[in-house]
């Protein structure tokens, strides 16, 4: 759809007869959560009466353009949503009129630790868990995007509905501009460098990997505001000799010409989901490695290593170097496979659609 045709169904509201306003902080490649909605939003307004808009909380007037996508996300006013919009989603637990919207869907995009932990910290001044309870009390349905979020949030609410979580895999392809990297192999790690997704013990599995390779270059990207401290650890630990030509880079506009161009990517994450850089990877043809702490099918990777263990990391980024050598073109097609059948953004929207006319049937009896 072009970007004037997107401008046209939005202003053309009466012709649709599910009009969804989705509420979420506008923050383009700072937020995973951010970047799913988006895309939700984009495949929602190909679909026949449908229309859907990204409404930022903090921005009554709208009119944010995100750059990134085809065609361009603009953010809608807070008037087009109170006056068109027939059903409203959540995104993030924010204070103020979003409290009073009705009628309500509350989409929880982390796990319930990440809101724990969250509250736990001083910093947090939402008070992400409390928050949490109070939305899931006053929406008519919770949409939850991991098996593992639904089987533990189910303790608090019979309103939880799973959905499985995908990507734009039309954006995320293997064909495209791919970056050019030097090593033998090339590995990456794009995920922000939160303490859940293990960043150190990701540098600490490349220091052991190094010892059987030291032809191996790594690649990290997505580094944030602690860059003072995590260069101070690469100068302590050494970790310069394995480092690529980028060194830790910050936010990339264009992840996917990173995963075209490397052979493999790391993506640990603690409590053994994929974050969204593991789906993006695999649409691009690039094989992940992960924990192997998964205890409900969420994760859909290549190689899945002892939890917490950077030793066997190292061991299985060999074996995965191994497989990519002697098959590189066969790796690159089961990794695509396994995203489009695990991890297709256009299932996620039908979903959302399916889920959001349940609750309007529900509200019109």
């Amino acid at each position: 759809m072009a970007e004037q045709e997107f401008i046209k169904k939005l202003d053309e509201p009466q012709k649709a007869d599910l009009v969804i306003a989705h509420w979420t902080v506008f923050s383009p490649l700072a937020s995973g959560m951010y970047e799913t909605t988006k895309e939700i939003v984009q495949y929602e307004n190909r679909m026949d009466g449908v229309i859907a808009g990204i409404v930022d909380p903090d921005d009554q007037q709208g009119g944010k353009k995100d750059l990134s996508t085809v065609p361009q996300i603009i953010t809608q006013s807070h008037d087009w949503a109170y006056r068109d919009a027939n059903i409203h989603f959540i995104h993030a637990t924010m204070t103020g009129l979003t409290h009073r919207i009705k009628p309500l869907v509350f989409c929880i995009h982390g796990s319930p630790e990440a809101c724990l932990w969250s509250e736990l910290e001083p910093f947090d001044k939402g008070f992400s868990m409390t928050s949490g309870f109070q939305f899931i009390e006053k929406a008519e349905a919770v949409i939850v995007f991991m098996k593992r979020h639904k089987w533990m949030w189910d303790k608090f609410s019979e309103k939880i509905r799973f959905i499985q979580k995908g990507v734009d895999l039309e954006r995320f392809t293997p064909k495209g501009m791919k970056m050019r990297f030097s090593g033998k192999p090339n590995i990456l790690y794009g995920d922000v460098w939160r303490t859940i997704k293990d960043p150190f013990l990701t540098f600490l599995a490349l220091d052991e990997y190094w010892k059987m390779n030291n032809n191996v270059k790594f690649y990290p990207w997505a580094l944030g505001d602690k860059a003072r401290m995590w260069e101070l650890c690469a100068a302590k630990g050494n970790w310069l000799k394995f480092l690529g030509e980028y060194l830790m880079s910050g936010a990339q506009a264009y992840p996917e010409q990173w995963y075209r161009g490397g052979d493999m990517l790391i993506s640990p994450v603690i409590t053994g989901e994929p974050s969204r850089v593991t789906l993006e990877a695999l649409a691009c043809g690039c094989p992940v490695v992960t924990w192997d702490c998964d205890s409900f099918g969420d994760t859909q990777s290549f190689k899945k290593a002892r939890p917490f263990d950077p030793r066997d990391m190292a061991s299985k980024i060999a074996e995965l170097w191994e497989e990519i050598q002697a098959d590189p073109k066969g790796i690159k097609e089961r990794a695509r496979r396994i995203a489009e059948e695990n991890y297709s953004i256009k299932r996620t929207a039908e979903e959302v659609v399916r889920i959001a006319r349940e609750v309007l049937r529900k509200e019109s009896h």
